[in-house]
């Protein structure tokens, strides 16, 4: 007899499961009770977040059989692989309470009661908030037919774990917490994730800091973050499809998805004052890989103040400071104190790819349908770098800079030379007496 009214009470409404986190929030799962197999249905959740806002996922795990795509995301970025289904927010929606939705299809052969789980993740007063949803089961039938409706159920969850980040500041709640590589092993995918600071020789009191990430077949969530020293603001340049911000010293570029190129370049504009001496600059770059976070932690740069804000700025590793030998022929030292006239050892070009592992010139220039006697490489700290072009005026080089990027290249700059030896392009203007243009 209770069997018999459970099975009816299945037959009437929508199954569904409420949960209650911290700081009011619920979120509220609808699913059919039962489906046939080789048919589609819609789960649907409302999140009632109240007042909280920033970061936040949303995860279900779906069984073997079963695949998702997007119905109405409301902000978030959508993904499924290995059967889960996420929702990712780098900013909530300002509404207190909003829904979201996927469809399911159900592949033939499917039978018997299947579970759908997931969990809920946010961040609040700089701390992380996750709470496991309870599942939710959804019987399959015999093929054919469509989702029949299912009984109502509400459950309370138990209080939801709280565990404080690894940056006190970050909006990110982290998954397993991962094991923190060196910048020279951490891996990308393919083993082969690195990020490159390029930071500038002699500036006065402004500079570019560029950094050049090599990410492979990696995608989905990231972050960087960049410490900079007191006296330093910065502003963006490029971003590379992320959002940037700059606060409590901190540089921070987050991509809701990585972009699509396996190599790509971000930069940020620094101005400096009242700074002096000795500076660093560290970086931490975080993504996703296998459902689980991992860091990748760059090398030092070691920034040197001087009277009115010039730099003489050097990057070591994680295992050796770069020192000079004195046969090496010394950086081009100059203020604009001691630029009389323009100096004629200078040289423009346009850089459109760097390598660890080099490849030859005909296979690059194949690639941007270039010609190879047109790319000059150069080998330098450890990259094999594509260079075109050879220009006397900065803003020629930058009209060639927008040419090469019809041709397919992501991120061209342009890199200044002076009697063959690489130089900041602030250095090149300054030595030139040239106006630099965006």
């Amino acid at each position: 007899m209770l069997k018999s009214a459970i099975l009816l009470f299945n037959t009437l409404a929508l199954l569904m499961y409420q949960f209650f986190f911290a700081d009011g929030i619920t979120v509220t799962q609808k699913v059919p009770s039962t489906a046939k197999s080789e048919t589609e249905f819609t789960v649907e959740l409302t999140i009632k977040k109240g007042s909280t806002a920033g970061f936040a996922k949303l995860q279900q795990d779906l069984p073997d059989g079963f695949t998702a795509v997007e119905d109405k995301n409301n902000g978030a970025s959508f993904t499924f692989n290995n059967q889960s289904v996420k929702f990712i927010w780098m900013s909530l929606p300002n509404e207190e309470e909003f829904k979201v939705s996927y469809k399911v299809k159900v592949a033939g052969g499917i039978s018997g009661e299947q579970t759908i789980a997931g969990k809920f993740s946010y961040v609040t007063d700089n701390t992380k908030q996750t709470a496991e949803i309870a599942p939710a089961t959804i019987t399959i039938e015999g093929e054919g037919g469509a989702a029949t409706t299912a009984s109502t159920k509400t459950t309370t969850t138990e209080e939801p774990t709280t565990t404080t980040t690894a940056e006190p500041t970050t909006t990110e709640p982290a998954t397993t917490e991962p094991t923190t590589a060196s910048s020279a092993t951490t891996g990308g995918g393919d083993g082969s994730f690195s990020c490159v600071r390029n930071v500038p020789g002699t500036v006065s009191g402004e500079f570019v800091v560029e950094i050049a990430v090599n990410k492979g077949n990696l995608g989905g969530f990231a972050k960087l973050v960049e410490s900079l020293p007191a006296g330093f603001t910065a502003s963006a340049i490029e971003s590379a499809g992320a959002s940037f911000s700059f606060a409590d010293q901190k540089v921070r570029y987050i991509w809701v998805s990585l972009p699509s190129q396996p190599e790509f370049k971000i930069s940020y504009n620094v101005k400096v004052k009242g700074a002096t001496g000795t500076q660093n600059i560290d970086g931490l770059f975080s993504y996703i890989e296998n459902d689980e976070t991992r860091k990748y932690t760059m090398p030092t740069s070691t920034v040197t103040v001087g009277k009115g804000g010039a730099a003489v700025a050097t990057t070591k590793t994680t295992t050796k400071t770069t020192t000079k030998t004195t046969t090496e022929p010394e950086p081009l030292q100059l203020t604009a104190s001691n630029i009389s006239a323009p100096q004629g050892n200078v040289v423009y070009h346009v850089q459109i790819l760097a390598l660890q592992k080099p490849k030859s010139t005909s296979i690059v220039a194949n690639l941007y349908g270039m010609s190879a006697s047109a790319i000059m490489p150069k080998m330098e700290e450890g990259f094999k770098k594509y260079l075109v072009g050879t220009h006397n005026e900065y803003k020629e080089a930058r009209d060639a800079r927008e040419g090469v990027k019809t041709k397919g290249v992501i991120g061209p700059f342009v890199t200044a030379y002076n009697k063959g030896r690489r130089i900041t392009v602030q250095d090149a203007l300054m030595a030139t007496s040239q106006k630099w243009y965006r």
